[in-house]
């Protein structure tokens, strides 16, 4: 199949798999930032991590590789809703939730993916 078509196809159910997580963790935070992408971006790095943990261990077919990592992961997290985010909170002058919630993504994100590493190396 055409690495096109499997990025596509991931990249579809990512996207959509991000809105569905979105929508079910606005139901119990309603007002803020949104805590559903925080949740995509931050399970999603893990993720990434664990392929990448993988792939240094053993083979993982290009595929499987492109339609998780490019498409799926690649869709599901999203830097241009996390900096509209802060846009908005630049917008409404609350600099500590600004710095908490730019914390909280880039550090992390950077933290599940060093943990997806470590537990994807180990299998």
């Amino acid at each position: 199949m055409s690495g096109w078509l499997i990025v596509g196809l991931a990249g579809a159910f990512g996207a959509t798999s991000r809105h569905a997580v979105d929508l079910g963790m606005r139901k119990w935070f309603p007002t803020g930032p949104s805590v559903g992408i925080l949740v995509a971006n931050l399970s999603g790095s893990l993720l990434l991590g664990i392929m990448v943990g993988l792939s240094m261990t053993r083979y993982i077919d290009r595929d499987l590789q492109l339609a998780l990592t490019v498409g799926f992961c690649g869709a599901f997290t999203t830097f241009s809703t996390f900096a509209a985010e802060l846009a908005g909170l630049v917008n409404d002058r609350s600099s500590r939730l600004l710095v908490q919630w730019t914390v909280a993504m880039v550090i992390g994100g950077g933290v599940a993916a060093a943990v997806g590493i470590a537990i994807g190396r180990s299998w």
